[in-house]
């Protein structure tokens, strides 16, 4: 068992938000790791949640418990999960931000988090993550069962949020993906993966690959920044296997006024067989 739990959030680290959901955590027991995974999610982009928790999770421990609070609807009708997926335990609210578990059948069990005796005395509307969230995620990383959380429920009852699609081009010549987060350094990560580029262009170097973002077209996709100059635009997969578009050594969204939600393209360079093309 991991006596592991992360956090991802939307709180910022302006205030004492965080904070207090460690203090509780650690009241149940003091001998807990914890681990901030991130607290800079755009306020309230459940979509940007949900990719930053199913890229970083897997690389916990099994049985690692991550607690997800970008929860705009706290305080309504909307429930209150605990989710199973590969071997990790995932706690936050139902309300799309395990959309990618969910969509990638990679969910064994859920439930619903009703067990008031597991909460807090005083349970505040507006922070559930503390009076919910916390206590219950220290239960169950110190040996609660997952079942005495609440009800079992189906998978098919989570919901989900729609997340961009990426479309092909005619004649498998392409694709069009769209970026999904920005990070610290500028860099624009799209929904494309290395696997979706592999199952297309198959053979197709990726050098020959070319991308084109807000009328900037890149030639080839590297394989590592120091591959161009500094300053220099360049499409690389990065550490969560999701095409990224970036600068070496600058700001890729600022020099090209990125923002989430800008299409993606991905086309072969210089002549092709179609059969090449999956």
């Amino acid at each position: 068992m991991s006596n592991i739990i992360t956090l991802t959030t939307d709180f910022g680290y302006f205030d004492e938000y965080v904070g207090l959901m460690k203090g509780v955590i650690l009241s149940h027991s003091p001998t807990l790791q914890i681990v901030d995974l991130t607290h800079a999610i755009p306020r309230h982009n459940i979509g940007h949640g949900a990719y930053v928790l199913h890229a970083a999770s897997h690389f916990f421990p099994p049985e690692t418990v991550h607690i997800i609070v970008v929860d705009p609807g706290v305080g309504s009708t909307r429930r209150i999960v605990l989710l199973e997926a590969k071997g990790q335990r995932y706690i936050g609210p139902d309300n799309g931000v395990f959309t990618l578990f969910i969509v990638n059948n990679e969910c064994s069990r859920a439930f619903l988090i009703t067990n008031e005796t597991l909460f807090r005395k005083s349970v505040s509307n507006t922070f559930h993550g503390r009076d919910i969230m916390a206590p219950v995620a220290a239960r169950i990383c110190t040996g609660m069962p997952l079942q005495e959380v609440g009800p079992e429920i189906k998978i098919s009852e989570l919901k989900s949020v729609p997340l961009p699609s990426i479309h092909l081009l005619p004649a498998g010549k392409g694709l069009i993906g769209s970026v999904v987060s920005i990070d610290n350094f500028g860099n624009s990560t799209t929904n494309i993966t290395r696997e979706q580029c592999r199952d297309l262009f198959k053979d197709i170097p990726l050098n020959n690959i070319s991308v084109t973002i807000k009328n900037h077209r890149i030639k080839g996709i590297t394989t590592s920044y120091a591959n161009v100059p500094q300053g220099s635009v360049l499409a690389i997969f990065g550490s969560r296997e999701y095409l990224e578009i970036a600068i070496n050594q600058g700001n890729a969204a600022h020099a090209l006024q990125i923002q989430a939600g800008d299409n993606v393209e991905l086309k072969v360079d210089g002549p092709f067989k179609s059969q090449e093309i999956g």
